[in-house]
């Protein structure tokens, strides 16, 4: 895996910088920034996909969740395997309600839905013991780390005067002149 942050030249005009070294580091994997619109990075790009690779877990939970998320992911490497995506990414979002990968498991999975449904409500029902609901658990804790690593990553400064390019485009959309 590697992360693309296209139009660089957009985000700086408008104040927003990021430390792609930085980002790299955070991440464990190759971040590159392009302007696909001219060219630049590209062929860095083309040279990193060559490398890419699968990243190690970035965010990890409470010892209880990562149990019932091993649980669950060892169950889908049996069950339901995906011809892309990780079973722990699976697994989370699967946790998490994610109707997309519900409906995915009850295409796929056959008979072994009923152990998937089992061990998602066996994990849920140890965080509602505790008064908890694991869904909104599991989706605050992506999003604090997601906000942690954008405060680490990123600084937002006085925006540029506008480009060419971004007045151009206010002028079309613009209800009166577009």
């Amino acid at each position: 895996m590697l992360s693309v942050l296209n139009m660089q030249d957009e985000a700086a005009a408008r104040g927003v910088i990021i430390d792609t070294k930085q980002l790299s580091e955070e991440l464990a994997i190759p971040v590159l920034a392009t302007i696909a619109t001219g060219g630049e990075g590209i062929d860095s790009l083309i040279q990193q996909i060559q490398q890419a690779r699968v990243p190690d877990t970035f965010l990890h939970y409470d010892a209880e969740k990562e149990q019932a998320i091993a649980a669950l992911t060892a169950a889908i490497h049996r069950l339901a395997p995906h011809p892309r995506l990780q079973a722990r990414g699976l697994a989370i979002l699967y946790l998490g309600g994610d109707l997309a990968v519900e409906q995915w498991f009850a295409e796929q999975a056959g008979d072994g839905l009923a152990e998937l449904e089992a061990l998602r409500h066996e994990a849920a029902a140890t965080t509602t013991k505790a008064g908890k609901n694991l869904p909104m658990l599991l989706s605050r804790e992506r999003t604090m780390a997601a906000d942690a690593l954008s405060q680490s990553v990123s600084e937002r400064r006085a925006p540029s005067s506008p480009l060419l390019a971004q007045r151009i485009g206010q002028y079309v959309v613009h209800p009166v002149w577009g």
